[in-house]
């Protein structure tokens, strides 16, 4: 069977209508080339098991199994099986628009070693901690990722070259709960790869998040910012500089992002920016205090 350009990646876990919807939504890409989809179940119970599918023409889809490891190691499982030149990585709760593909393969046909990453939006509505996750995300690229060349791209919306992406060992799987794609793309820096944006590669985040899950969320993503900075620690090229700065600039950041939300969902966001900043603390020292305790 000849070679399809892309192969899009999802791992999985427990989220069997989340994935069905993600599938039917990546059956829809504009991919002349053909794609191969693999999804990567993370040890689902019951097994993922997507309802049967009419593909089009030139698309193939199957599912991969593995104990449960993290999304890391669930991606990295998929590209290993991987028969596309080039890898696209989203998620279960990710419905890609049409145009995905084509707009990631414009930018890579150009620059064959770049990690090229998209545009993604909120397609929850007025629930105050996705809104408020999706704020942080704008957030993070307006302060790292002000051009076209980019310092940091997350998982769900990015893709490469398998050849690159091998080379450089892929995701590293001890990060197995978050920060995953900030060492990636830090390695990626480091080997002197271009991160590139494409503005037009654009999809819709459907994740849903009580308050709850909203602080589970970004306390993992403060234990993940903990071993991030270890590993670049090692490496020697460890700089907080660049997050400093970021969170001492919020305010300026902020400036007209919050006045297009109704008066109450604003007032909600504010609230969860601030729960946001502790928790993601909370996570940090947590998972630093850990690392004391586990030394010998």
């Amino acid at each position: 069977m000849t070679s399809p350009l892309f192969t899009v990646i999802v791992p999985t876990f427990n989220r069997p209508l989340a994935l069905d919807a993600c599938v039917a939504a990546l059956l829809r890409l504009d991919a002349p080339e053909g794609c191969e989809i693999l999804l990567v179940d993370d040890g689902s119970s019951p097994p993922a098991c997507p309802p049967p599918h009419t593909l089009p023409p030139g698309f193939t889809l199957q599912v991969l199994r593995q104990a449960n490891a993290g999304p890391g190691a669930a991606r990295n499982h998929g590209a290993r099986f991987a028969r596309g030149r080039c890898l696209a990585f989203t998620d279960d709760d990710c419905r890609p628009q049409p145009g995905w593909l084509q707009a990631l393969a414009s930018v890579l046909h150009a620059h064959t070693e770049a990690l090229v990453g998209g545009r993604t939006f909120n397609a929850i509505g007025e629930r105050a901690g996705s809104c408020t996750s999706q704020l942080v995300l704008e957030l993070v690229h307006a302060h790292f990722n002000p051009g076209q060349h980019a310092f940091f791209f997350p998982s769900n919306n990015f893709a490469c070259t398998r050849e690159s992406f091998l080379s450089l060992g892929g995701f590293d799987p001890d990060f197995r709960r978050a920060s995953e794609d900030r060492d990636l793309c830090a390695r990626w820096r480091t080997a002197g790869l271009p991160i590139l944006h494409a503005a037009a590669a654009a999809l819709d985040h459907h994740h849903d998040l009580p308050l709850p899950a909203f602080l589970r969320q970004h306390f993992n993503y403060g234990r993940g910012a903990w071993r991030y900075h270890r590993a670049r620690r090692r490496l020697r090229e460890a700089k907080y500089l660049g997050e400093v700065g970021f969170h001492r600039h919020l305010p300026l950041l902020l400036q007209g992002r919050l006045a297009p939300y109704p008066p109450a969902l604003r007032a909600r966001i504010i609230l969860c920016l601030g729960l946001w900043q502790l928790a993601n603390l909370a996570g940090f020292g947590c998972e630093a205090m850990s690392s004391v305790l586990r030394r010998p």
